[in-house]
């Protein structure tokens, strides 16, 4: 099979992934030569082989076929895919204008009659609001059973992508960007709406319209995606909150909507906050916790992340934040007349410092921001479920951190959302010998327990396909007496690159180019509080295109000497005694 046959089948399924960058050339060949050979459709190949999931071959399917998700509209390009939804840029053909058109997936599990009514209610809500910044919708319907909605299309980024490139961010420009979200939830405020995932994601970025009174370096923002948003005034039988339905983000939503769907304006004014700690710091709130533990927290009160904004930051922007944030809506800012009004005072307040002080105090977070990027990592892989009902819905919620940088001096940031690799009760893939058993921890925590004997390997990648930069943590708990061994393998799954012995408390890892006595082997003890066992320990394997390296508890114990991409997998051996797993997720990263 040669290349030219793809790029005269201009419209074929694999030369549409391909435009669209869903696909790379290398592997199209692989895709149409097991078509052939398995006699089914390039789409089912790419999937047997691990190289597409479903919601991106139903978006590809929509892309060959342009005129066909909405009459009316021609799709034109792809804005974004995920298990929930897509979103395409498309044409309208009657009014010549360029929209961002959503729809759902019709083959995965959002596609049910929940996943279709959250967009539904999107539609109405927004549909409702006129609001200069709250994206505009133009059209919604159904079309051979899939529901759609025409949307203004926001040129530009969302504050996430914002914050990424420029973090931390002034406080006078995240005040006003702050300003403009109050301004526009005021709006849906008064009509009912509440719009319940504020986030930086959810947040888009553009260039002011002439006339706007923004000074320059603040962007426009546009509230998006109301597909959470409840209307106070529907009743109980219209509320969407069915099991596994999204509730909000982790990071960003308030402790009340853990336990209630029956919140209001100030569960947004909560969310905003988090956002403000975001754009302050650079870093989402609770960033070193996993999803669960997060929820957790909230759930029983526990705002210590409030503590850990920057010290650069002044007394006043932080009073303000902790206004929002208060973990009893009761102590918090009420209505956004307020929290408007206080936002005014503030930035009239910067504004009237003298440009030496202001510019100290950026220069003061920048000097901070960089030290963070250099000393602070956070785990992003967890092989751990807390044991708590309300976490089901948000294990796949887990808001883009800022991670350290490796040994090349090039800093990585969490790409996506991390894939739990252990959902509590079985790990489907995992190949695994001996025996293991899921299990609850003191804590309630869900745990998995292996026995003296059992080995178990997790595979980093599906396919070529998969990115080669990785962060993976698991959490492992010893006994005194206990002995496993963590070996890093090479494709051939024969080959170790590295192992990490832990031995009751000391830990020793030796790399494939040292020999069992060598010096260059490393070690570390652990010094367990007074009749601590078992001990837990947080292991974190980071690999890139240039490195791979390994941490225990945040302290580097060593690197991999040999070609970091081709580890491929990671063995565990239980030599002696039981060891129990927890905290176990895996990540891509992107370069900073």
């Amino acid at each position: 099979m040669n290349d030219e046959t793809v790029e005269l089948e201009d419209n074929s399924f694999v030369a549409v992934a391909m435009r669209h960058g869903l696909l790379e050339r290398h592997h199209v060949e692989k895709i149409l030569d097991h078509s052939l050979q398995a006699n089914v459709q390039p789409s089912d190949a790419a999937l047997s082989l691990s190289m597409l999931e479903l919601y991106e071959v139903d978006a590809i399917n929509l892309l060959c076929r342009p005129e066909s998700l909405a009459p009316g509209y021609a799709l034109t390009g792809l804005m974004g895919c995920g298990a929930g939804g897509m979103v395409f840029r498309a044409h309208q053909n009657a009014l010549g204008r360029d929209v961002a058109l959503k729809t759902i997936n019709v083959r995965s599990r959002n596609a049910s009659t929940t996943g279709q009514s959250r967009m539904q209610r999107e539609a109405h809500a927004i549909a409702s609001l006129h609001h200069p910044h709250i994206v505009t919708a133009f059209d919604s319907g159904f079309h051979q059973g899939r529901f759609f909605i025409a949307m203004e299309l926001v040129e530009g980024e969302t504050l996430a992508e914002f914050i990424r490139r420029q973090s931390p961010i002034p406080e006078d420009v995240t005040w006003l960007i702050a300003r403009q979200v109050a301004s526009a939830l005021s709006h849906a405020n008064d009509a009912g709406i509440t719009h319940r995932d504020i986030k930086p994601a959810n947040l888009l970025l553009s260039h002011a319209p002439a006339g706007t009174n923004l000074p320059p370096g603040v962007p426009f923002v546009k509230v998006a995606d109301f597909g959470l948003a409840f209307e106070s005034q529907e009743n109980d039988a219209s509320q969407i909150t069915a099991t596994g339905t999204t509730l909000g983000t982790p990071a960003y939503v308030s402790p009340e909507q853990l336990h209630d769907t029956h919140v209001d304006a100030r569960a947004d004014i909560y969310s905003m906050g988090a956002t403000v700690y975001h754009m302050l710091t650079g870093l989402p709130p609770c960033s070193d916790r996993s999803a669960m533990r997060t929820i957790m927290q909230k759930s029983v009160g526990d705002d210590r992340w409030r503590d850990e904004i920057d010290a650069s930051v002044s007394k006043q922007s932080v009073a303000l934040f902790r206004d929002m944030t208060e973990t009893n809506p009761e102590d918090r800012i009420a209505d956004y007349e307020e929290l408007i009004s206080r936002i005014d005072e503030l930035v009239d307040i910067d504004r009237r410092s003298s440009p030496k002080t202001r510019s100290a105090v950026r220069r003061n977070a920048d000097a901070t921001h960089d030290r963070r990027m250099k000393t602070k990592g956070f785990v992003t892989i967890v092989l751990i479920v807390v044991g708590i009902t309300a976490a089901i819905a948000y294990s796949h919620s887990r808001s883009t951190e800022v991670t350290e940088a490796n040994e090349a001096a090039e800093e990585w940031i969490v790409d996506g959302f991390p894939q739990p690799l252990f959902n509590g009760e079985s790990v489907p893939l995992f190949r695994q010998s001996g025996s293991w058993s899921p299990g609850v921890a003191s804590d309630g925590s869900r745990v998995l327990v292996g026995s003296e004997g059992s080995q178990m390997t997790i595979p980093l990648t599906k396919s070529e396909n998969d990115s080669p930069n990785l962060r993976l943590r698991f959490g492992l708990r010893l006994s005194v007496d206990s002995v496993v061994e963590v070996s890093f393998m090479h494709s051939d799954q024969s080959t170790q690159c590295g192992v990490l012995r832990f031995d009751g408390y000391t830990a020793a890892f030796r790399s494939s180019a040292s020999s069992p006595d060598s010096d260059s082997s490393t070690s570390m003890t652990f010094s367990p509080s007074p009749n601590q066992d078992p001990i837990f320990q947080s292991l974190t394997f980071q690999r890139t295109k240039k490195s791979a390296s390994l941490t225990i508890n945040g302290d580097p114990i060593g690197n991999l000497p040999c070609d970091a991409s081709s580890i491929t997998s990671i063995k565990l051996r239980c030599i002696k005694n039981a060891a129990t797993f927890a905290d176990i997720d895996i990540v891509r990263l992107s370069p900073l």
